[in-house]
């Protein structure tokens, strides 16, 4: 019955379903539909443009999210491997004397350090790139 059909209700109900799906923010339209097209949230959309608008809302959104999510993961990452170099620096010593103390230069200890890593073959030294080992 058409005059008990409430849109904004019904494309709620579908970007609610395509979150359930897990579909993807790279996944297009008609894929997707071809998948679904059977779904009751599907058909309770009456019209296909307005399917197609509430796809296009729900995977901006996902788009943002998974960029979001793909961010921090890369944070922690980055925490991480600043974490293990700050702990090369913190164990480091040569012939019995530290590398690095409170009161080094990164110029000069940093190429001791260098080389002691390539020497024993220290992969911590790679972890971070050269601008993030000065930081």
């Amino acid at each position: 019955d058409k005059s008990r059909y409430d849109p904004v209700a019904a494309i709620a109900a579908f970007k609610a379903h395509l979150e359930a799906k897990e579909i993807n923010s790279w996944e297009n339209f008609n894929d997707v539909y071809r998948r679904l097209q059977r779904d009751p949230e599907v058909v309770g959309v009456r019209t296909q443009g307005e399917r197609k608008q509430a796809f296009a809302e729900y995977t901006t959104k996902r788009l943002a999210y998974e960029k979001k999510q793909e961010k921090e993961a890369e944070r922690v990452e980055q925490a991480r491997k600043r974490g293990v170099f700050l702990e090369l620096l913190a164990s480091s010593d040569f012939q019995g004397r530290a590398f690095v103390s409170s009161s080094s230069e990164w110029r000069t200890c940093g190429p001791r350090l260098q080389e002691h890593c390539r020497a024993h073959k220290d992969e911590r030294w790679l972890l971070l790139d050269a601008e993030d080992r000065q930081r």
